[in-house]
């Protein structure tokens, strides 16, 4: 009868484990997303106050809509 409890507590055990695992990984994801989205918008203002202070709106506004673009801007500016 012992030897049912001390499975049971074990179960009991892993799960909570587990549990906590996934709860761990979730705030996890959540503080990277969160980092990751004020580093974007940090490289996006620093790259739009590069180039509106090198007079280069058209470029501004291609960089807006066109990734691609925008990613070139981030290296020629050495932001990347």
């Amino acid at each position: 009868m012992c030897l049912a409890f001390e499975q049971i507590e074990k179960m009991a055990e892993e799960r909570g484990r587990v549990i906590g695992e996934k709860q761990g990984e979730v705030r996890g994801e959540r503080r990277g997303e969160k980092r990751g989205k004020v580093r974007g918008e940090n490289q996006f203002a620093a790259l739009t106050e590069k180039l509106l202070t090198s007079s280069r709106t058209e470029d501004l506004l291609r960089a807006t809509k066109d990734r691609e673009y925008r990613k070139k801007l981030y290296k020629e500016y050495g932001l990347l």
